[in-house]
């Protein structure tokens, strides 16, 4: 399989087989060093990627994760053990009506869910602190 050009950048990547299907959905730091040594490399016939900052790579690789069920992948409690070693993860569970309120909001401000989501965290634990001193 030919890669073609692949960026140095950081980035979320997912592997596809001949009939579409998602196999597998990563983060790294280099998109090029990362999908050209992929244990995976063989067994997906092609391979996409988007740039992403590496402080967004954890989020972005979740939600492609959460959207694409990719069957590769590891359970998320063995991949937030080993990928989010220097990462607070936040687990949370929203309702169908809380989730499509965060849509409404986000598209009102033209941001994205996750965008939307870590704002609230951090202003809700700026309060927090505030409130213990």
């Amino acid at each position: 399989m030919k890669l073609g050009f692949i960026p140095k950048d950081s980035g979320v990547y997912v592997g596809f087989s001949a009939e579409n299907e998602c196999l597998y959905v990563g983060s790294t730091l280099s998109l090029r060093a990362r999908i050209t040594s992929h244990k995976h490399r063989e067994a997906c016939d092609r391979w996409e990627w988007i740039t992403v900052p590496p402080e967004r790579l954890a989020i972005v690789e979740q939600e492609y994760i959460d959207r694409l069920n990719p069957t590769l992948n590891r359970s998320r409690k063995a991949w937030r053990s080993k990928k989010l070693t220097k990462k607070a993860v936040v687990g949370i569970s929203l309702s169908s009506t809380l989730m499509q309120e965060l849509d409404n909001y986000a598209e009102s401000t033209g941001e994205s869910r996750s965008v939307v989501i870590q704002r609230a965290i951090r202003e809700g634990l700026e309060r927090a602190q505030k409130a213990a001193k």
